[in-house]
């Protein structure tokens, strides 16, 4: 039953330097990688600038950006982040968050960002 998805994303800057985190969310339900990364492309639909880079804006699901201290938005720099991996494990990972609540957010999101709400 369930285990565990992480979530591997970065932060590039314009000269291709990279910023990594990972999320980790209890699976209780055995939602494979593949629902979740189509539930991101949904929500964040908007933000794709290349059709093989999964963009988002991590800041509407509360979790950390990962700019470097020199971001600036005025010069080249962007303020989208990339999910790079979503995997299983089952490897206990202490974490109080799990992913039918991140399917729920990530399908308010698309609501609210599409002004369907």
């Amino acid at each position: 039953m369930g285990g565990y998805i992480t979530i591997e994303y970065l932060y590039r800057d314009a000269d291709n330097y990279k910023r990594y985190n990972t999320k980790a969310f209890g699976n209780p339900s055995d939602i494979d990688p593949e629902s979740i990364r189509h539930a991101f492309a949904l929500a964040f639909r908007r933000l794709q600038l290349f059709p093989d880079v999964l963009s988002f804006d991590p800041a509407l699901l509360g979790w950390e950006q990962l700019f470097f201290e020199d971001h600036d938005m005025e010069a080249r720099d962007i303020s989208w982040h990339e999910v790079c991996h979503i995997g299983s494990t089952q490897e206990s990972i202490n974490t109080g968050r799990d992913v039918d609540n991140l399917l729920w957010c990530l399908a308010r999101l698309s609501e609210v960002l599409d002004g369907s709400a």
